[in-house]
């Protein structure tokens, strides 16, 4: 067996803190403070860490009144289960506390959720209480219904109202052995193998140890100078660990957001001098990219110092250019000064340190930064964990000289690693991170699964012991401590190199086989971030019955100017054969993901009917939706107006989704004027696919287009679906705009576009779709009765799609 440990001393196991989570907070010594621990980024209320603390033993006596915590049982492993439902507060803190307080355990609860995903939470973890904001009181007592649970649901607005006329109930204890098992959480997590969401107990020595050891290993990355945004919701594991424990224990200051407004979140940074972001990378791309950052630049420059990134790996190439937009140099050197940055300790911690009676050198968050020597640079620091591990098992001190923004940082102490693969243990990489991408062997590198242990491990997940059975392998060891006596099986694939900095390269259920090879999305996708035309990408694996077996398919956020052809050429180019993009390409709005900015790849899976290009040969999936085709038409069009119409033609594309009678009206009209003008040649120039629906010929159903597209329409049928162009000053049907030119190059678009629905024989077709609309058949007609046709024409495009890939090969 190969052990990975950390380079920093491990903590003595006595010396690790067991007990209640609100205790360990007060032993951080700063719950007596009048410093200001949180601050509400909208509207600037605040609290400093002597009003948490009272608060937080309010809401417990409130709350028990509910009769909860009522039946303490110090042997017992789960106490009540509070649930939370309320967006970032700067009362979310006292709420958490109270709850531990009162010996209970608290299941925070997405305020994303829908009312079914709410419910099935209740029923896992079946809460006594639930809190909510006044917004999702409603959502919460439906979700109780439909759970049929029995539970009280309390406003938080009304406790914050109530909490001066009640007392401060003191903090239950717990005795050394029952610590070590007292659950303090049950996180919600999809687990190492996905699935519905189960409910992860974490533990008060967990979530005690995780801090402790992450103190240890980065004393300078989490301090009393620090003054972070908390845009990463509390109610994931990420969020809550680092504002809502970790922050007060070290006696920092918290800016809480709502939700992510860019404005917002920017204006908070130049008011309260924020000098820490703790975000994810979808953020960081946003932040890029957008022209606002550029305002607050000075702010920025002057300010900000660490940009924790965490939850999903972050691209060295966003990374590089987030730096640049913030600073101005990919290795983040800001141009400021340090003593310029120093003369702007004013305003607003000012006024806090005036009206505390604290002097300068009493903890209050400084303006440069903080004091450990890094005040002149922006530094993104990566980690890695999971909600299972509490979440951190990698982090880098600011001050390591190995910190590299491509790494997920070092081992923390008192863990241990395994890297898992091929049935047996790998020892560290023969490279350096700095040289991944420039190495040509990466395919012999020890990559594997990662398996860790330690103190923040958690013990399982609740009531499901198939979940446990498949995420622990037992470990038969008397001498090491209990808490190593079994490895997590993360789920995450990466490496260690030579200096101990662990790179994850993605999720094993997240892998591709395409021909035989192990294939990592996170790869595919940092080299698609690196294109000038890529806003956002993610990458899946789909089968390729033409080659048998799996390929790589990119989801892609286009900018202007993007061509999908011309990204798959370039991707061709920098990518071996087997990790080229064989399943194509499809241009989206925006890439799902979760709240912490992992890439949602089931969601990706589970899309029907997507428009597909990128490859030999485009094409829209049989079970295409509207809107899809739409999308890609609307792109196509969009492109030809911009190339040869003029700029003060306004052009309308038809989107109207509308209604099966009104469909099988205009294929009625569109094949009555195909008689009417004897018939077309698609080859013949001038007569592409393209029909005219005039609208005294839509009886009742005029209104609904006229309204948007005046007098005339031209429209094309595509799987069954009208679509329409109109220049607004074309006044004849017979007229034809910019000589013809924009029709031919439409078809030489939508030609191979709709080749599987439409074969070479138009008019064959035509006249079976006009016997099939009579029938009053259902929109997909064309494609489904048209495949006699089509057959051999599509038979023969496939045998030379593929004799070409074999050639290739």
């Amino acid at each position: 067996m190969i052990i990975h440990t950390s380079d920093t001393p491990s903590i003595r196991v006595n010396d690790l803190f067991c007990g209640n989570i609100a205790d360990f907070i007060v032993k951080g010594g700063h719950s007596q403070s009048s410093k200001t621990s949180a601050i509400d980024a909208r509207t600037g209320e605040s609290l400093s860490h002597a009003q948490q603390h009272v608060l937080a033993r309010q809401f417990a006596s409130i709350i028990s009144e509910t009769g909860y915590g009522a039946n303490f049982d110090p042997k017992a492993h789960l106490g009540d289960v509070l649930m939370t439902l309320s967006p970032n507060s700067i009362y979310s803190s006292p709420v958490h506390w109270a709850a531990l307080i009162c010996g209970g355990t608290v299941s925070p609860a997405s305020v994303s959720y829908t009312l079914n995903e709410l419910a099935h939470q209740v029923r896992i973890v079946r809460p006594k209480v639930i809190v909510a904001c006044k917004s999702k009181v409603s959502l919460a007592k439906k979700a109780v219904q439909m759970a049929r649970v029995k539970t009280a649901v309390l406003e938080l607005e009304n406790l914050v109202s109530s909490a001066p006329n009640y007392p401060e109930m003191k903090s239950v204890k717990f005795n050394k052995n029952s610590g070590y098992r007292r659950v303090a959480y049950l996180a919600m997590s999809s687990g190492t193998s996905g699935g519905t969401f189960k409910a992860v107990k974490i533990t008060h020595f967990n979530i005690t140890s995780c801090i402790q050891v992450c103190q240890k290993s980065a004393p300078n990355r989490d301090t009393a100078s620090q003054i972070a945004s908390a845009v990463i919701p509390v109610s994931h594991l990420y969020g809550l660990s680092k504002f809502l424990i970790m922050a007060p224990y070290v006696g920092s200051t918290t800016v809480f957001h709502e939700k992510f407004e860019i404005k917002e979140f920017l204006d908070a940074q130049k008011r309260f001098q924020v000098n820490s972001w703790p975000i994810v990378p979808p953020l960081v791309v946003l932040l890029t990219n957008h022209p606002l950052v550029q305002e607050y630049s000075e702010s920025l420059r002057a300010h900000l110092r660490i940009v924790c990134c965490g939850a999903a790996p972050l691209g060295e190439k966003a990374a590089r250019d987030f730096l640049t937009a913030i600073t101005g140099s990919p290795e983040g050197i800001v141009q400021t000064s340090r003593e310029k940055s120093k003369s702007r300790d004013s305003g607003f911690f000012s006024s806090i340190r005036a009206h505390s009676g604290e002097s300068s050198g009493s903890g209050t968050p400084d303006s440069s930064g903080d004091s450990s020597g890094h005040s002149d640079r922006l530094k993104i620091i990566q980690g890695w964990g999971l909600t299972e591990t509490s979440p951190t098992c990698t982090t880098f001190d600011p001050l390591d000289s190995d910190l590299h923004i491509k790494a997920c940082g070092k081992i923390v102490a008192n863990t241990e690693i395994r890297i898992r693969g091929q049935g047996q243990d790998f020892q560290k990489a023969p490279i350096l991170i700095e040289n991944y991408d420039s190495y040509a062997a990466k395919d012999k590198l020890p990559i594997g699964e990662i398996y860790v242990r330690g103190p923040q491990v958690t013990l399982g997940y609740l009531g499901d012991t198939e979940a446990d059975t498949v995420s622990f392998e037992q470990c038969y060891d008397p001498h090491v401590p209990w808490f190593h006596l079994k490895w997590f099986k993360t789920g995450d694939v990466g490496f260690i190199d030579r200096k101990g900095r662990i790179m994850v390269v993605d999720r094993t259920k997240e892998m591709i086989k395409s021909m035989g090879k192990q294939v990592a999305p996170a790869e595919i996708e940092d080299l698609l971030l690196s294109h000038e035309l890529v806003a956002d990408a993610a990458v899946i694996g789909v089968s390729n019955e033409k080659l048998g077996t799996e390929s790589p398919r990119a989801f892609v956020v286009p900018k202007s100017g993007f061509r999908a052809s011309e990204l798959r050429s370039w991707t061709d180019n920098l990518l071996p054969k087997h990790k080229q993009l064989h399943g194509g390409i499809v241009l989206v709005d925006k890439v799902p993901k979760n709240a912490s900015g992992k890439i949602l790849r089931r969601v990706l899976r589970e899309r029907r009917g997507d428009v597909v290009e990128g490859m030999q040969n485009c094409y829209i999936s049989a079970y295409a939706s509207y809107d899809t085709v739409a999308t890609i038409i609307d792109k196509k069009i969009g492109n030809i107006k911009d190339k040869y119409m003029r700029s003060e033609i306004p052009w309308t594309v038809f989107r109207e989704n509308v209604s099966l009678d009104l469909q099988q009206q205009l294929y009625a009209n569109f094949l009555a004027h195909m008689e009417d003008w004897g018939g077309f040649d698609p080859t013949e120039e001038g007569q592409p696919p393209f029909f005219w629906v005039f609208l005294e010929d839509l009886e009742n159903n005029e209104d609904k287009l006229a309204r948007v597209y005046g007098e005339h329409i031209v429209a094309c049928v595509v799987h069954g679906v009208p679509y329409g162009i109109l220049p607004s000053d074309w006044e004849s049907k017979n007229e034809q705009c910019v000589g013809g030119r924009v029709f031919e190059e439409l078809f030489e678009l939508f030609h191979p576009l709709i080749r599987p629905y439409w074969t070479a024989n138009w008019l064959a077709m035509l006249r079976r779709a006009r016997e099939n609309a009579e029938r009053n058949m259902e929109p997909g007609w064309m494609r489904r009765k048209g495949e006699e046709d089509q057959q051999e024409f599509v038979d023969q495009q496939e045998f030379v799609d593929q004799q070409e890939f074999v050639d290739q090969q």
